[in-house]
């Protein structure tokens, strides 16, 4: 039998309004989370915190920790409904999280609405001990409103041990499938940017950053993928244009260097 235990913040659902995503975690937009599966179901497993490195892909002031006990379950995590509805699109069926993890392991969310079967994705993290992005697939849900969001931030086969796992910035992302789609747009994370930038588009294969003046200041290329960051610390202050290339398309958008 599965034990819930409510975590209750002050919630922006108070007088009624709907919440959409992000999810930042941050203290201005706390949200009512119910976590399950844990065991140990003590508040102090399940809550916000300051962001232990903000030099990353990740400068959010604070982020939501979940302490998983040893004997817990393997499916333990944390449910919401301050998101919906949750509506996805031919343009918009992906959801992306950030996470911070000490073991490489599946994590996974999962959609829930009344009348429709619940759907999960798994994708594990690439590196340990730093900000990574993963992006959640959901195609099956087109054309569908969820009302429910799941989250299992440690998803293993067999759990044999306990871990600590930082999870921020839940976001409705561009589908991968997407393909020199005029629909598709450039993300530029954070904008304005101090140190590291990270860029987001479907398929490309290059990136060229330019001045004011139309000089280029840095190009890198790369294997196709969604997601890249870039370091721009000795960039200076001032009005950049940042240029993704995949296939014969190039897009292009603007953020500020502080």
């Amino acid at each position: 039998m599965k034990t819930i235990f409510t975590i209750v913040f002050l919630s922006v659902l108070a007088f009624g309004a709907s919440a959409q995503f992000p999810a930042e975690f941050e203290s201005a937009k706390d949200k009512t989370w119910e976590v399950f599966g844990n065991v140990n179901l003590d508040a102090e497993n399940f809550k916000y915190v300051a962001n232990p490195d903000k030099t990353g892909i990740n400068p959010s002031d604070s982020a939501m920790q979940f302490t998983v006990n040893a004997t817990a379950e393997t499916w333990a995590g944390a449910w919401s409904e301050n998101y919906a509805p949750m509506e996805f699109t031919e343009t918009a069926h992906t959801l992306t999280m950030m996470v911070n993890k000490s073991i490489i392991s599946n994590c996974a969310l999962k959609l829930e609405g009344t009348g429709l079967d619940a759907l999960t994705v798994w994708v594990a993290n690439t590196v340990v001990d730093e900000w990574e992005m993963l992006t959640f697939d959901f195609t099956a849900a087109i054309g569908k409103s969820y009302t429910r969001l799941v989250v299992f931030p440690d998803f293993p086969d067999v759990r044999t041990a306990g871990t600590v796992v930082l999870f921020d910035n839940i976001n409705m992302g561009v589908p991968t499938s997407i393909r020199n789609s005029s629909n598709a747009k450039i993300s530029v994370f954070p904008n304005p940017v101090s140190d590291l930038m990270l860029v987001q588009y479907p398929d490309m294969t290059g990136i060229t950053i330019t001045d004011l003046l139309g000089k280029t200041v840095r190009t890198i290329k790369f294997q196709q993928t969604g997601s890249k960051s870039m370091e721009l610390s000795d960039l200076s202050k001032g009005v950049y244009f940042v240029s993704v290339h995949a296939g014969a398309v190039t897009h292009i958008t603007k953020f500020i260097k502080k």
